[in-house]
């Protein structure tokens, strides 16, 4: 598993999109170290279609080919984090996002997509932040599902995770220094016209803006 910013040169690449600022960072990269990125979305039940919006306009901006799969649902989980912000799990307290099997499914879908394309990479922008509370974003759950991948598919693949070890104000910077278009990004749980200012997602994107001292360019018009 590579976790550096620039594995060696790669013929293709496949970048899961999700529309938000970490995904969106790891496409930049992954344009400066590969000859021809896929990028693919998933459609597994959420409240608000901003993301896929944002995946679409990302992938068009970096010129990739670009998928979205809608075969996944995840809906039946919901009900599980309904009532209470976390949830007793076996390794803690889990919070109200995590969706069980989420980058399970994610990652067994993508690495099918590369046998069928002939891709031995797949990029995710999973980082120190998500780590805490969802134990599917460790690297040790990443080195592992390689090596199921591997063996599952009988194709030589790597995932790429250049992000894994750094957090949301290291992204941003990154992200600046890569001229990474930020007002094409959705982070908000809640969807709508703007972002919701509450969520945990707006919460830890405000923060890292603010610590990078940058604005962030969905709040422009803000006062």
């Amino acid at each position: 598993m590579f976790t550096d910013n620039a594995p060696a040169p790669q013929e293709s690449c496949l970048v899961l999109l999700s529309g938000g600022l970490d995904s969106a960072v790891v496409l930049a990269l992954a344009k400066l170290n590969c000859k021809t990125i896929y990028t693919l979305s998933f459609s597994y039940g959420q409240k608000h279609e901003r993301e896929h919006e944002s995946a679409t306009n990302l992938a068009n901006h970096y010129n990739t080919m670009h998928y979205t799969s809608y075969d996944i649902n995840l809906r039946s989980f919901k009900g599980l984090r309904e009532t209470d912000d976390t949830l007793p799990m076996p390794f803690g307290l889990m919070p109200r996002t995590w969706k069980p099997g989420r980058n399970i499914m994610f990652l067994s879908y993508a690495g099918a997509f590369c046998v069928e394309h002939s891709i031995h990479m797949i990029a995710v922008g999973i980082h120190q932040e998500d780590q805490p509370g969802y134990p599917d974003c460790s690297g040790t759950f990443l080195c592992v599902m390689e090596s199921v991948l591997q063996l599952g598919l009988s194709h030589p693949l790597s995932i790429w995770a250049p992000l894994l070890n750094k957090d949301k104000a290291y992204i941003v910077s990154l992200g600046g220094e890569l001229e990474v278009p930020f007002e094409l990004t959705w982070s908000c749980y809640e969807g709508g016209e703007k972002p919701c200012g509450k969520c945990d997602a707006c919460i830890r994107r405000a923060a890292a803006f603010a610590t990078m001292a940058k604005k962030d360019p969905l709040l422009k018009e803000e006062k």
